[in-house]
C-alpha cells in the first residue's frame, strides 16, 4: 500500500503525477472518484500526466490513444500496437488516498 497525502485537494479533471519507487503513477479525479493509473502511454511508454480526461478515459497528448480509467484498455482504435496501461485499486481515507500498488489489475 501507499498513501499519498492531501487527496482530497486533487480537483475534478486534474492529473497528479507522482513517484513510489521505480513506479511513475497518476492520480486522477474524474466525475468525482480517484482513480490510479501508469503514467506511460502503452505505445511507446511516453508520460501520460499531460494528457486529457474525458469520458472516462485519459488520452495521450503524444499519439491521441485513450485509456479505460476503469480497466487501462485502449479505448481508441489505432493501427499501432499499444498494450493496455496498468490500473491501480484507490479508496480514500479523509483527505489520503490509499494506493494498493501490488500487481495492476491491467497491464
Amino acid at each position: 500500500q501507499y498513501r499519498y497525502s492531501d487527496a482530497g485537494l486533487i480537483e475534478e479533471g486534474e492529473i497528479r503525477p507522482f513517484q513510489m519507487g521505480a513506479l511513475r503513477l497518476l492520480l486522477i479525479r474524474h466525475q468525482g472518484r480517484l482513480y490510479c493509473v501508469d503514467n506511460r502511454c502503452g505505445h511507446f511508454a511516453a508520460p501520460l500526466a499531460d494528457g486529457r480526461v474525458e469520458n472516462g478515459a485519459i488520452q495521450c497528448n503524444f499519439h491521441h490513444i485513450a485509456f479505460s480509467l476503469e480497466t487501462g484498455e485502449v479505448g481508441t482504435i489505432t493501427k499501432n500496437k499499444c498494450n493496455p496501461i496498468g490500473v491501480y485499486p484507490v479508496t480514500e481515507e479523509g483527505a489520503d488516498a490509499v494506493v494498493e500498488v501490488g500487481l495492476p489489475t491491467a497491464s
